[in-house]
C-alpha cells in the first residue's frame, strides 16, 4: 500500500476518533510518571531559597492534575469498563484529588523538605523528602464534596453516606502514613502511580484489544507514527 493510500485508510477509519482517546489517555499516564521520575531526582535544597522548592511544586502540580484528568477521561471512554478500585485505590485517589484541587484552584503548593527520624535507627536521620502539612491535606480532602447537596430520598441519603465515609478512609490513611505531621509526598506520589495507574491502564488495553483496533496500530506503525501497543510496553517497562 502506498503512503497515500495508507493515509487514507488511517484518516477514513472510522474508529480513529476512538483509538486517539484511548492513545491520549495513555500518554497522559507517560507524562504523569516522568513527572513523578523528575521529581525523584530533585537534590536536597541547599537553603530555604533554593530553586529546587519550585522545580518540585511543578513537578507535583503536573503529577496531580494529570493525574486527575486521566480518571474522569476514562470514566467518559465508550467501551471501557468501570473501574473498582480496592480500598487502598480509593483512599489514594480521594487524596491525589483533595491535592489536585488545591494546586489546579491555588495554583502551586510548595513542599518542605524535612528530615524524618525513626525509633529503629536509634533517633539519627533516616529519611529526608518533600513533605505537605498533613493538615492542610486534611482540609483539602475535606473540601471535595464541600459543595455538592444531597436530595431527602433514601438513595441520596446512601449516597451521602458513602461520600463521608470516603472522607474519612482517605483521613484515616493520612494520619497513617504522615510522620510527625508531614506526609512525604514523593512516596505518596510514587505510591500513587504504582497502585491506580495500573488498573488504568488495563482497562484502556482491554478496550482496545476487545475493540479490533489493532489494524489502526499496523497503520500508525507503517506511517512512522507512535502506537498503543507502544504506549503500553513503555508503561509496562516503567511501572516494574
Amino acid at each position: 500500500m502506498e503512503d497515500f493510500e495508507q493515509i487514507q485508510a488511517y484518516d477514513s477509519d472510522e474508529q480513529k476518533t476512538l483509538y486517539m482517546m484511548y492513545f491520549r489517555v495513555l500518554q497522559g499516564i507517560l507524562v504523569s510518571l516522568e513527572a513523578v521520575d523528575t521529581v525523584k531526582k530533585i537534590k536536597k535544597p541547599d537553603d530555604t531559597k533554593s530553586s529546587s522548592y519550585i522545580k518540585a511544586a511543578k513537578e507535583l502540580q503536573s503529577y496531580f492534575i494529570n493525574a486527575g484528568a486521566i480518571k474522569e477521561v476514562i470514566d467518559t471512554l465508550p467501551q471501557v469498563s468501570s473501574i473498582t478500585f480496592s480500598h487502598d485505590q480509593q483512599c489514594r485517589y480521594i487524596v491525589g484529588k483533595a491535592i489536585r484541587n488545591k494546586v489546579a484552584h491555588e495554583g502551586l503548593w510548595t513542599p518542605t523538605f524535612r528530615t524524618a527520624y525513626s525509633f529503629s535507627n536509634n533517633w539519627q536521620p533516616t529519611i529526608c523528602a518533600f513533605a505537605y502539612e498533613t493538615e492542610e491535606i486534611i482540609e483539602a480532602i475535606s473540601q471535595i464534596y464541600a459543595k455538592r447537596t444531597y436530595g431527602s430520598t433514601e438513595k441520596e441519603k446512601r449516597k451521602a453516606q458513602r461520600d463521608n465515609q470516603k472522607i474519612f478512609n482517605a483521613t484515616s490513611f493520612i494520619e497513617l502514613e504522615a510522620d510527625a505531621g508531614y506526609l512525604d509526598i514523593i512516596a505518596f506520589t510514587t505510591g500513587h502511580a504504582n497502585s491506580l495507574f495500573p488498573a488504568y491502564i488495563k482497562c484502556i488495553e482491554q478496550a482496545y484489544l476487545e475493540s479490533g483496533m489493532q489494524s489502526l496500530s499496523r497503520l500508525r506503525n507503517s506511517l512512522g507514527l507512535t502506537t498503543i501497543d507502544d504506549q503500553l510496553s513503555l508503561l509496562q517497562a516503567k511501572l516494574q
